[in-house]
């Protein structure tokens, strides 16, 4: 039996998390999901991720901040992180420059972000 890769989705607003979620599934990923930074840290070192998906603009924790402490770590150095914002090109600039992988703006086209997620996983 085929092992699913694992995805870490953190997004605050939860009909966008649930959405997403349930289209990965779909996909045949197994997912896990986060509703803030902190809560990102605490799954991604349980569930050992294969990618990351973020939003960046969340309570708690930002996606940056988020990102900036999950780099600190070795197990997290090599795992992609694909952020996703509304805010346009300085923040994606932002993220990247903190450790993000790739950056997609929102509102995210799903088959968009399917393929940036089968892009960094080099399925």
């Amino acid at each position: 039996m085929a092992v699913l890769t694992k995805v870490l989705l953190v997004e605050d607003h939860t009909d966008t998390r649930e959405m997403i979620a349930m289209l990965l599934n779909m996909e045949g990923y197994a997912v896990a999901t986060a509703e803030d930074g902190q809560e990102g840290v605490a799954q991604a070192s349980l569930q050992q991720p294969d990618i990351i998906v973020t939003d960046i603009n969340m309570p708690k924790l930002s996606g940056i901040e988020m990102i900036r402490i999950l780099r600190g770590r070795p197990e997290f150095s090599s795992v992609p992180i694909l952020v996703m914002t509304a805010y346009g090109n300085d923040v994606a600039r932002d993220a990247l420059t903190n450790g993000a992988t790739r950056a997609v703006t929102k509102p995210v086209d799903f088959e968009s972000l399917v393929v940036a997620i089968k892009d960094l996983l080099h399925e």
